[in-house]
């Protein structure tokens, strides 16, 4: 049985790198493409070693190319592209992200505004936290724009303002935009135990954490679930069924890959915790 010390030495994992591919609607008040003077001056003032390059329009759609700056020049690593849609983000899909979003109370009433939508995607040749960094600065930036309403995050289910999105992008560089990608859920039951499990996880290539049954308080479960999904965002799919991992107690845990109990067809990290 190995083991995981989560809070104190994280394994030193080297992600291998893929085709890594985000993709992110966001509802727009009105159907427009940024212009290629205003894109490059909102990415410029970013702090940021992803460096994303040239801007090709045609009215309906633009692309650009991502690269990563190195000490002997900028290194071509993948490429983006924005698609204006003349139709709003499905409704059906919409409701279910707004009703979860607590912490954007107003997404609902904001969003059912938005007349059209961009599809904006990211594909690059890095591991798929990284690819989701440079998504999240492309996001920052152009939620600049005045036509932009909030962003759906599909594999998650999740909304965002414009205003969480640059809180999102505004963290230091190793750490992980958590609350952007995975949506952590509660469920209290009538034995006073609560069950949590994330969604989202899987676009790192990692299975989602599922505690059940736990009897941890309430507010440490859930941010103990934050800090689980945010090592696994970073580390990648290093947690092997029988290891253990720590928790702020210093406690082992151990790591099951087992069927959810939500859906026994999707297997699940289980933390027993």
């Amino acid at each position: 049985m190995s083991f995981f010390d989560h809070f104190g030495n994280p394994p030193k994992v080297e992600p291998q790198p893929g085709n890594a591919r985000c993709v992110v609607l966001v509802g727009l008040s009105e159907a427009v493409l940024p212009e290629e003077d205003w894109f490059h001056e909102a990415l410029a003032e970013l702090n940021s070693a992803t460096s994303i390059r040239g801007y090709w329009a045609d009215g309906r759609s633009a692309s650009f190319t991502v690269a990563e700056l190195t000490q002997e020049g900028p290194a071509e690593i993948g490429f983006g592209s924005i698609r204006l849609a003349a139709t709003p983000i499905p409704a059906d899909a919409l409701a279910v992200a707004c009703d979860r979003s607590w912490r954007w109370r107003q997404a609902a009433a904001v969003l059912a505004a938005h007349t059209h939508h961009w599809m904006v995607s990211v594909t690059t040749d890095t591991a798929p936290f990284h690819n989701a960094m440079v998504m999240g600065r492309l996001l920052a930036a152009l939620s600049c724009r005045p036509a932009f309403l909030g962003a759906y995050f599909g594999r998650a289910e999740l909304v965002h303002s414009p205003n969480s999105l640059r809180a999102g992008c505004d963290v230091e560089p190793d750490a992980s935009p958590v609350d952007l990608w995975v949506h952590v859920t509660l469920d209290a039951h009538e034995d006073d135990t609560t069950s949590l499990r994330t969604q989202g996880l899987s676009q790192f290539g990692v299975a989602e954490i599922e505690i059940a049954h736990s009897r941890m308080r309430y507010d440490e479960l859930y941010e103990q679930g934050r800090e689980f999904a945010g090592n696994l965002m970073k580390a990648g799919p290093v947690l092997k069924d029988g290891d253990t991992v720590r928790t702020t107690s210093d406690a082992p845990h151990l790591v099951r890959y087992v069927p959810s109990i939500y859906n026994s067809e999707e297997t699940v990290c289980r933390i027993l915790l």
